[in-house]
């Protein structure tokens, strides 16, 4: 039986990450940090690195993504999903 989706505590804080440990989530999921920037964070390859070298502290939707992606559907989607926006908005541009 599946089980239901658990909602945190309100008070609770989202789990962080250090740049090892992000580094270690990109190679589970099998993405480069510049690919990663291309799809997730509109092409800031600079922040993605500041994040690796422990620069900038990792946002909490960095670890909930990599989590998501840990399945090969999750994986999928997340970069099917991610390529639309990208194409979308890049075809906005184009437009403007």
């Amino acid at each position: 039986m599946a089980r239901g989706l658990q909602i945190p505590n309100a008070k609770a804080r989202a789990q962080s990450i250090n740049g090892a440990q992000f580094q270690f989530g990109l190679d589970e999921v099998k993405l480069s940090p510049d690919r990663f920037a291309e799809l997730f964070c509109n092409r800031r390859t600079k922040r993605v690195h500041e994040w690796l070298d422990d620069e900038l502290p990792i946002p909490p939707w960095v670890p909930a993504l990599l989590a998501a992606m840990q399945s090969p559907e999750g994986r999928k989607r997340a970069i099917a999903t991610a390529e639309h926006l990208v194409a979308a908005g890049a075809s906005a541009e184009r437009q403007s």
